[in-house]
Parts: C-alpha cells; sequence; structure tokens
C-alpha cells in the first residue's frame, strides 16, 4: 500500500515528536500523555512504524511505565492499555517482529505486580485492563506456545498470566480470557497429539471457572 509506505518512510519523526511530547510535559499532564499513547496506538494499528526503531522501544517503555504508575489517570491507564494491545497484534502476524516482540513481551511480564496490586484496590477497570493485555498476547503468541511450548515466544509464563485472570473474584475478569482458552483447545484438537496434549494438561488444567457449570444463573 502506498500511503502505507509514506507513512512509514515518516514514522521516525513521529516517534521522536511523540517522545519530545512526552519529554516536554510533567507527569500530572494526563491529557497529553493519553493523546501521546493514542495517536502511537493508532500508528501500530495501520502498520505504518518502523519495528525496529530504538526510539520506538524507548517510547513503549514510557507507555509500559504508565500503565505500573499507580498515579495514572484513568484515562492515560486506558490508553496505555489501548496502545499495547494495537502492538500486540502485530507479533501475531506470520513475520513476526522479533526485537518488537522481545520488548513486547518483557513489558507485559514486568506487569503482574501491578496486576496483583489492582486486584488488592478492588480496582476493577485497571485490572480489567491488565487481563485485556494479558489475553491479546496470548493471543498473538498462541502458535509459537502450541510449537514451541515453554520455550522462547512460547514462555509458559504468557498462559501463567492468564490463569491469574481466571481466579479474579469478578466473573467479568475472568471472562476476557475465554476465547483464547476456546481458541487452544480447538488448536490442540486439531494437531491431535497425545503427547503435546498431557503437556498442557500437566501444566495447565483448564481452569474450573471456564466450565459451563461456573456460569453465572440464567446464562
Amino acid at each position: 500500500n502506498e500511503v502505507i509506505e509514506i507513512f512509514t518512510q515518516v514514522s521516525s519523526q513521529v516517534v521522536q515528536l511523540l517522545d519530545a511530547c512526552l519529554q516536554s510535559g510533567t507527569d500530572n499532564d494526563g491529557k497529553r500523555r493519553a493523546r501521546v499513547f493514542r495517536c502511537l496506538g493508532s500508528w501500530f494499528s495501520v502498520g505504518a512504524l518502523q519495528l525496529d526503531d530504538p526510539n520506538l522501544h524507548k517510547l513503549l517503555g514510557a507507555v509500559f511505565e504508565a500503565l505500573t504508575n499507580t498515579s495514572s489517570s484513568s484515562s492515560v491507564h486506558e490508553a496505555a492499555s489501548d496502545c499495547i494491545c494495537n502492538a500486540l497484534l502485530l507479533i501475531g502476524e506470520t513475520s513476526k517482529p522479533a526485537p518488537l516482540a522481545q520488548v513486547l513481551v518483557l513489558g507485559v511480564y514486568s506487569l503482574e505486580n501491578a496486576y496483583h496490586m489492582s486486584v488488592a484496590q478492588e480496582d476493577q477497570d485497571r485490572s480489567v485492563n491488565y487481563c485485556r493485555i494479558f489475553t491479546e498476547l496470548a493471543e498473538s503468541l498462541l502458535e509459537e506456545i502450541i510449537r514451541h511450548p515453554g520455550q522462547g515466544l512460547g514462555d509458559f509464563r504468557t498462559l501463567d498470566l492468564l490463569l491469574t485472570c481466571v481466579g479474579h473474584y469478578d466473573y467479568e475478569v475472568a471472562e476476557i480470557t475465554f476465547n483464547l482458552w476456546y481458541r487452544m483447545s480447538e488448536v490442540l484438537y486439531k494437531e491431535n497429539n497425545e503427547a503435546l496434549n498431557g503437556l498442557f494438561e500437566r501444566l495447565h488444567p483448564a481452569p474450573h471457572r471456564c466450565s459451563l457449570s461456573s456460569l453465572p444463573a440464567g446464562s
């Protein structure tokens, strides 16, 4: 696409501009930060960024910092979550951008403590945001998890994060993960590999809350 190519050619300048906007603002400038994260997320969604750009990786660090910062406003937290989810969609493509994947995966793993904090503080909106990110990561890396279980991008920590969300006291948070478990069961069924099935059954037994018996009354 010619338009995307033109966007990609100028994307490094855009990233530098967004970084400058963050640097020129203050930590309390929530509106500015939310706008920067939304803009970056839009560029991820159209696939017009140079994914090996070190400045992009640096900017992603600021996004993850906002996600772990308990003082981030709800609008900043949501914009940062949307941005990361858009970025994670890219690593689910056939030609995986390895440098970006590493930055994103490690960044998502770093959110585990922040998720537990949101649960302890009963901040459901943040818990939902974290769960969306964890689920998007698992969706994007599902093929890697099945093909290379426990290795590289198939690291089982991705599924551990989802199982943590399944244990959330609010059913709506756990429900976000259900489509991933369904997709995984479909893939494993098609693979028809007893050894592979046994591995996943031992390491990650089907979450009880994903069973029909756990559905709310009237479902």
